[in-house]
């Protein structure tokens, strides 16, 4: 048995784990819900209703992009190397090399 394996560091734990389908749906079901609501609040004003929900998409897309960037950090297009983890694992950075 390894040492770091007794160690059982979170982060590792956390880059195997991913975003179920339920929470995206429920991320994508609250976010047209607020534009449905931003949108019946400023019925009146046309133009305060466009800047507000142009705002909220806005954020909301930043929220997508960040949820979906730490959905699964080392694969994908915006994926990260786990430089600090193959210093703490030289077997697995000889695996890669070999593979």
């Amino acid at each position: 048995m390894r040492w770091w394996s007794l160690l059982n560091p979170p982060f590792i734990l956390v880059s195997q784990s991913s975003v179920s389908l339920m929470k995206w749906a429920c991320v994508t079901i609250e976010a047209i819900c607020v534009l449905i609501a931003i949108a019946l609040s400023h019925g009146d004003k046309r133009a305060a209703a466009l800047v507000a929900m142009g705002l909220f998409a806005t954020g909301a897309a930043a929220c997508y992009l960040l949820i979906g960037a730490y959905d699964r950090p080392f694969v994908g297009q915006l994926s990260i190397r786990p430089d600090s983890l193959l210093q703490v694992m030289p077997e697995a950075s000889s695996d890669l090399k070999h593979s």
